[in-house]
């Protein structure tokens, strides 16, 4: 690339020329000494004893002495300012450059060192008489003869007369003879010409200006006519006010959700229509609430809410696109658009624009719409004076273009490592280790389910450079929330949802029917990652067992606890007794332990010594340990100990329940992650084909290609189906394997389930041992007060783990416990665990959602993989979530 053209050399003025204009200015102020009564000021007295030998005395005590003499009396002549007696050599200057096709520019530059003047002090001087100048420029040209000096006497003081017709280029000595019509300052400090000064007026002044105001107040002042001074337009039927097409759509309801896509371009992110979206609700929302806030706090508030773009890019965005946001800011301070444009004018001046990078980034390349960054280089590079002239465009390079491992650096290799490098953040401040280790570690995620999502921003956070895809064009995968017509078109595409339902955006169906416990590790999770400033949580009204043929609420109070027709009276003593022994349990008082060791003893064991009936048992190790099945009664007690412990520190959290649930269903989960990623440099790559996991051979992982680009990083990620789904691969290896299936049944109900006290979100649980499973039933249910349909719609979801070859029979006792049913639709999912760790092959997969009714089990497999992946173990902070009652 060719750099900026150089500067030209100044042209300097003789030393000779420089003594002799010296012993001219001595001269000067020697017969203006005379003239004020043959005494010199003390200013003079200094100009003389100065000036001597060309350089001012007391200049060689600066430290300058290294410099060479002629170099100071050059800095020295081209300080003198222009005056009146100069303007002939400007006009014939400008005269004969305009013919030739030059600039302005370029002929006062060419000026440099005339008269002993710099190029700076000329150019001031004729912006200074610019009215005047080209006047006298027009006149001489029209009228092809020399120019006439015609200024007012009492403007200029006495000009010199001129002999000859013609202008003649003057030489620097002829200034011996020759006396400044202007007093000369002879102070210290040489200064250029200081520009007249005009008071600009406030918005409130500019909206009433006079016409007669804009007459300038002195020919050598600059007489234009811009948006400080003109007058204000007045708007009728004939002239609309600005913009008045541009409709103000209706506030949100709610506050907006932030954006979850986020496209890196150059050293920041594009701007993409959800962030567009996203801006115009929340500044909605925002004023309603406020309608005192201004632009710079507006932008601050919405860099809080979607951290992917900084205040002052925000900022910058509201300037280039101001038309609607700055209507809506007029409309919420009841102001008129025009005089609302006016009141923030000086509000965005003082916002500054960041120049964005003029390269564009390969992932973004043909997508036009929302490119804000370009528009935004764009409009600052037309007032750019001295751009660059090199139009040479820049070769793109992908990362699959970069050479192997022990090859030479290629120019791909350079272009990659340049463009990281551009893109780390506080690079200099890091060491080589923290700088290179996210760029060598990269990781591949495959599938976009809440599993995933969770591992990606987890490794994002600590460092690692991850790219994330999914064959879907929606984020969750198998954990998704689905609206009404993605529902009917995955299970019925031949069949439109019927219009009774409501609004199709009103819906988020959740396809894995899950709670999150209070007090459990995705809460923690959450609350690590600062995840939760995404979400809103809301909790589940309560939680019921069956037992005996109907339906009973768990206690969550002791008042419940005794009206609880679960246990008789003497029932409920012993199992008092078994809950006091689990809350003053001390591992190191061995006295609280009454005979039992935890880790050794069974749960029958512990079950045995209180005497505890079997529906009390399965109460205990379905309802609240929240077992599948009874296998954990001859395991040890201490897992079932720990899991009692946290259902009841849930329940006393919140009361009510144990559970929580996100606003608008589950689907919000893999997305707040997705986000989370994005925002310490993930990137994110949704409808895109997974055809083949690139191995070398020895068996690991090379990379993953799509199409005809393959992608290569050190480790890989993903959901079974990315990886054979049970099915054998290539040389017979199989990577996953099925253990079981898993039923399900998203019923849309038009009542609450009855038995469950008209509850508009719960959980049921139905014990294994109550209708002769080996595995327990689940029955999940919100409705809209989750924002998850429309109002008087419940969304119950039945499932359960196949044990037969009829599925959908199996989960009968729970349809049986809904009532009229409106609509149902069944899905068999395969439930697929990983063959190997993964840190073989660095092919590392996560394992499928099982029956359970919580994320527990989802946790433990993130914290599994991380681990593999990483070397560490995944530590959380403590924290507390806002949920609403």
């Amino acid at each position: 690339m060719r750099g900026p053209p150089m500067p030209q050399r100044h042209q300097t003025i003789p030393i000779s020329q420089q003594n002799s204009w010296n012993q001219s200015m001595a001269m000067n102020t020697q017969s203006l000494g005379q003239m004020d009564g043959g005494q010199l000021a003390p200013q003079q007295q200094w100009m003389n004893q100065s000036f001597q030998n060309g350089i001012p005395a007391g200049m060689n005590n600066l430290g300058l002495s290294y410099l060479p003499q002629n170099v100071l009396q050059d800095a020295l002549a081209l300080s003198i300012p222009v005056e009146s007696a100069d303007e002939p050599l400007l006009v014939q200057q400008i005269m004969n450059g305009l013919p030739r096709g030059e600039t302005y520019k370029e002929i006062l530059n060419s000026l440099h060192g005339k008269n002993g003047h710099s190029a700076s002090l000329w150019k001031d001087y004729y912006l200074d008489h610019k009215t005047r100048i080209d006047s006298w420029v027009n006149m001489c040209m029209q009228k092809d003869k020399p120019p006439q000096i015609s200024l007012k006497q009492e403007e200029r003081g006495p000009i010199p007369s001129i002999k000859k017709p013609t202008i003649k280029k003057p030489s620097p000595g002829s200034f011996k003879t020759e006396h400044s019509p202007i007093p000369i300052s002879l102070t210290p400090s040489i200064v250029p010409a200081k520009r007249p000064h005009s008071n600009v007026p406030t918005p409130k002044e500019r909206r009433s200006t006079p016409a007669a105001a804009l007459t300038p107040a002195g020919g050598s002042k600059r007489a234009t006519i811009n948006s400080l001074t003109a007058p204000a337009p007045v708007f009728d039927s004939r002239l609309p006010p600005p913009h008045a097409d541009i409709k103000i759509p209706d506030p949100p309801s709610r506050s907006p959700t932030p954006p979850t896509r986020v496209i890196p371009q150059g050293r920041g992110n594009k701007y993409t229509p959800e962030d567009r979206e996203f801006f115009i609700k929340f500044i909605q929302r925002a004023l309603q609430k406020n309608p005192d806030l201004t632009r710079n706090e507006l932008c601050e508030m919405v860099a809080e809410r979607a951290p992917h773009h900084t205040a002052q890019s925000w900022a910058s965005h509201w300037s280039i696109n101001h038309d609607l946001p700055d209507k809506i800011l007029a409309a919420a301070r009841g102001q008129d658009y025009a005089l609302a444009e006016e009141d923030e004018e000086e509000e965005e001046v003082r916002t500054s624009r960041r120049k964005r990078p003029k390269y564009r980034d390969p992932s973004t390349s043909g997508d036009e719409d929302g490119d804000e960054d370009e528009q935004e280089s764009a409009s600052v590079s037309d007032n750019d004076e001295d751009d660059s002239d090199d139009d040479t465009p820049v070769k793109q390079w992908h990362e699959d273009d970069m050479g192997q491992k022990g090859e030479p650096f290629s120019e791909a290799d350079m272009y990659i490592a340049a463009k990281y490098i551009a893109e780390f953040p506080r690079w200099h401040e890091t060491t080589s280790k923290d700088r290179w280790g996210p760029f060598s570690e990269k990781v591949i995620v495959l599938g976009t389910g809440l599993t995933e999502c969770i591992l990606s921003g987890l490794l994002s956070v600590e460092g690692k450079k991850v790219l994330h895809m999914d064959r879907n064009d929606y984020y969750g995968g198998d954990s998704a929330s689905l609206n009404l017509t993605q529902l009917y078109r995955k299970f019925r595409p031949d069949q439109a949802p019927p219009t009774e339902l409501g609004r199709d955006r009103d819906y988020a169906i959740d396809l894995v029917p899950k709670f999150i416990i209070a007090s459990g590790e995705l809460t923690k999770i959450l609350v690590h990652t600062e995840v939760t400033r995404y979400l809103e949580f809301k909790q589940i009204a309560g939680s019921f067992v069956y037992r005996d043929g109907k339906i009973s609420k768990v206690p969550s109070t002791e008042m419940e606890a005794v009206k609880s027709p679960l246990m008789g009276l003497f029932e409920k003593r012993r199992a008092k007794k078994f809950f006091e022994f689990l809350q003053n349990w001390k591992d190191e008082d061995p006295t609280t332990h009454q005979g039992i060791n935890l880790d050794r003893d069974s749960m029958k064991t512990v079950y045995e010594k209180f005497g505890l009936e079997p529906g009390t048992q399965d109460f205990i190790g379905h309802a609240m340990a929240l077992y599948l099945d009874d296998d954990y009664i001859t395991k040890p007690a201490r897992p079932t100990y720990d899991r009692i412990i946290l259902y009841t520190s849930s329940m006393a959290r919140y009361g009510k329940s144990p559970y929580i649930y996100p606003l608008y269903g589950l689907g919000e989960l893999p997305q707040s992650f997705a986000r989370l990623s994005a925002i310490y440099g993930g990137t994110y790559m949704l409808d895109k084909p997974i055809d083949e996991i690139v191995t070398d051979s020895e068996g690991k992982f090379v990379g993953v290609r799509s199409g005809e680009e393959t992608v290569k990083a050190k480790q890989v990620i993903g959901d079974p189906s990315y990886f054979g789904a049970g099915k054998e691969l290539e040389g017979g290896k199989m990577r996953t394997i099925e253990e079981g299936k898993v039923v399900r049944a998203i019923c849309l109900l038009k009542h609450p389930i009855p038995g469950t006290e008209d509850s508009d979100s719960c959980q049921i649980i139905i014990p294994q041992n109550q209708v002769g499973r080996r595995n327990d039933i689940y029955i999940a249910m919100v409705s809209s007060t989750h924002n998850v349909c429309a109002k008087d719609i419940y969304v119950a979801i039945v499932s359960t783990i196949v044990e037969t070859d009829k599925p959908e029979l199996e989960i009968a006792p729970g349809l049986n416990l809904l009532g009229p049913v409106y609509d149902k639709f069944v899905s068999i999912s395969p439930l697929y665990t990983p063959t190997s760790t993964g840190k073989e092959d660095n092919i590392f997969i996560t394992r499928s959602y099982d029956a359970t009714s919580h994320f527990e089990t989802v946790v433990e497999d993130v914290q599994d993989v991380f681990k593999r992946v990483t070397g560490n173990d995944l530590v959380l902070k403590k924290r507390d979530v806002e949920v609403q009652s």
